[in-house]
């Protein structure tokens, strides 16, 4: 493997890595709504039918939300620093300037 292709691999294991270290506080923030809100989706009796769209929004918004906080944001990182390692080796301070 040549160094571009080695730096590439181990870029993708240190997003990888901290991933599963910002999985578990992503998941405990929003676990108490989502906890909560399922009886107010599911529930029966006076006015349900009023309150049942409501909760199914509430739940589906945080489990989408959810997902593409887990697997956007690192997407994101990683081309920001795909794109960062571009733009530094292309204007190296010195590099463009002739030889005297």
């Amino acid at each position: 493997m040549d160094d571009v292709t080695r730096e590439a691999v181990a870029g993708v294991r240190e997003h990888g890595h901290a991933t599963r270290l910002r999985c578990a506080p992503a998941l405990r923030k929003p676990a108490p709504n989502q906890r909560d809100k399922p009886p107010l989706m599911l529930g029966t009796g006076t006015g349900s039918e009023i309150r049942q769209p409501l909760g199914y929004a509430i739940v589906g918004g945080l489990l989408v939300s959810q997902v593409l906080t887990l697997f956007t944001t690192p997407v994101v990182y990683l081309y920001m620093e795909r794109l960062s390692r571009s733009l530094s080796s292309r204007s190296r301070p010195g590099q463009d300037l002739p030889a005297m």
